[in-house]
């Protein structure tokens, strides 16, 4: 009797285990799935005014923001916590979405890269331990960076998200609440998305004789003839500059054209 008790028991031990390794397998399963269908603009807030999408922040920082000029350019939109905490922390994905109350920063990344980042951004704001809050399934974390100022994060669904300002951080929770735009895939290491007519266009960013440059294509359509597209140019050329901030003579700018599309290069 004892014999086939203990049979019983380890029977009933091997199906707990079977069912916690099937368990596990499923849980993780639906895991990586949520995490896959996640995009990095899966939790961009509502209005975004412009874009940057990067890929690989190694060549991004090491040679298209290698130059002081360029650098301060990215640093006068992107707050230069980010500048620092991908030098030390390079990512594979990011995209800030700007806004008129700032700046989002949304990363794609594994569990594993997103403790490192969140590690780094511990490290990089060390003078006050951080505040933890916790929203449904989801952790957020707050670091002090300075009298009044506060970085929060949160990682959800394989996006780390990391923004100074609250509201942009509720409403990235939120997104599910509101439909997204149809932003275009990005088409090199770094692009920039505006908002042209009632679509998104993309400007290239790459760096060609030792200057900053951006390269726009639109259909040819739009601009039946010369003058046209010589007008639209100037104008492209002169709402670059107010966006970024600029002088208009510090952009430079050439167009061309042919059967399909109209081509405008900006040199900074």
């Amino acid at each position: 009797m004892r014999r086939y008790q203990r049979e019983i028991g380890f029977i009933l031990v091997g199906c707990l285990v079977v069912g916690s390794v099937v368990s596990f397998f499923f849980h993780q399963l639906k895991r990586e799935k949520s995490e896959t269908a996640a995009t990095v603009y899966s939790f961009v807030p509502p209005h975004p005014e412009a874009l940057l999408c990067i890929q690989e922040t190694d060549t991004w920082l090491k040679h298209i923001a290698s130059g002081e000029r360029e650098r301060r350019l990215f640093e006068s939109h992107i707050p230069v916590f980010f500048i620092h905490l991908f030098e030390a922390t390079p990512a594979h994905e990011v995209l800030f979405s700007f806004h008129n109350e700032g700046v989002i920063c949304l990363v794609k990344a594994t569990p594993f890269e997103a403790k490192r980042l969140s590690a780094t951004t511990r490290d990089l704001l060390a003078n006050y331990p951080p505040e933890k809050q916790i929203i449904g399934t989801t952790q957020l974390t707050y670091y002090t960076d300075g009298p009044q100022r506060f970085l929060g994060t949160f990682y959800r669904e394989g996006i780390w998200v990391a923004s100074y300002h609250k509201r942009l951080l509720e409403q990235a929770w939120q997104t599910d609440a509101h439909p997204l735009p149809d932003f275009p895939s990005a088409s090199s290491t770094v692009n920039l998305l505006l908002p042209y007519d009632t679509e998104w266009t993309q400007a290239n960013i790459y760096k060609s004789e030792g200057r900053l440059s951006a390269f726009l294509r639109f259909p040819v359509e739009k601009f039946p003839n010369d003058s046209l597209q010589t007008a639209f140019a100037d104008t492209l050329q002169r709402h670059f500059c107010h966006y970024l901030h600029l002088p208009v003579d510090s952009l430079a700018i050439e167009s061309m054209s042919d059967d399909d599309a109209l081509y405008i290069t900006l040199r900074y």
